[in-house]
């Protein structure tokens, strides 16, 4: 008699330990749901502007956008990242100044 109680509690137990874990999984699952991707983070999309931007206006409006980037930069966590890329930039835009270029280096604009 005694074992047969201690069966169906322990049953009971069990169950209600299932059900918790259950209703944790579904409270963690509900929470990933809310963080869904926009279309484009701002990592993307400034790097897709300057791309945009040299493609409609040209190679010499783009110094002046990259500037008014620069001072929006400095705030953002890819600072580092971006100062690095408008360096590079510079330098590109510097030797096509220069006039010392060929057609490969312009082709990723």
């Amino acid at each position: 008699m005694y074992l047969r109680k201690w069966k169906k509690k322990m049953k009971k137990k069990n169950k209600k330990e299932m059900k918790k874990k259950k209703k944790e999984k579904r409270k963690k699952e509900k929470g990933k749901k809310k963080m869904k991707k926009k279309k484009f983070d701002n990592y993307e999309r400034r790097l897709i502007a300057p791309i945009v931007y040299l493609r409609v206006f040209g190679l010499w409006s783009y110094v002046v956008f990259d500037n008014l980037l620069l001072q929006r930069r400095r705030t953002s966590i890819w600072g580092q990242y971006w100062r690095g890329k408008s360096s590079r930039m510079n330098r590109t835009l510097s030797m096509v100044a220069s006039k010392q270029w060929d057609s490969s280096l312009l082709e990723w604009s």
